[in-house]
């Protein structure tokens, strides 16, 4: 019994990690940042060395989006240069992940919606030019759309509104 319980543990820890990040990323895409980070904060309290990397990214990817929602400017520099860090070796298995981590690295520096509107137009540019047919790149997606926040930042329009139309138009074509 005591054997199965070590057993089992790292796919129980892993399941109540999917499911806090999978909050987090709801509380994200309704706005309710400091509600997303609660939850982001429980996940990331779980993540361990050997946790899939696309968990782990999303994660980390999600507290830089909160903390530039949230205005926590150098927090977000912080975490930039640690997830150049964390993703450098592993880059050719999350392109789309690593264009947007180097596209936005000049976002805390804008002083105008002008110049955030075109640090983001570049970034939206290199991601739509990926393929993103990796199986990596597909899980990705799954856990957290990029699109979905860039475009919400350039369009004005809710990201739970653009995550909606992105879904029906999946079902029209037979995708979901």
């Amino acid at each position: 019994r005591q054997s199965e319980a070590v057993l089992f543990k790292p796919v129980i820890i892993i399941f109540v990690l999917i499911i806090c990040g999978q909050a987090a990323y709801s509380w994200f895409l309704l706005e309710q940042h400091t509600k997303a980070l609660k939850w982001l904060n429980e996940a990331l309290n779980l993540v361990q060395v050997n946790h899939r990397d696309d968990i782990t990214l999303m994660l980390r990817l999600l507290e830089v989006l909160l903390h530039f929602e949230l205005g926590n400017h150098d927090l977000v520099d912080y975490r930039l240069k640690a997830l150049v860090r964390y993703i450098s070796p592993r880059a050719a298995r999350f392109k789309t992940e690593a264009l947007f981590i180097h596209g936005i690295r000049k976002i805390t520096t804008v002083n105008s919606r002008e110049q955030l509107n075109q640090i983001l137009r570049n970034v939206k540019e290199l991601i739509d030019g990926e393929t993103g047919a990796d199986s990596y790149e597909k899980q990705m997606k799954a856990h957290l759309n990029l699109n979905i926040w860039l475009n919400g930042k350039l369009s004005g329009v809710p990201m739970r509104e653009l995550r909606k139309r992105t879904e029906e138009e999946l079902k029209k074509r037979g995708g979901v």
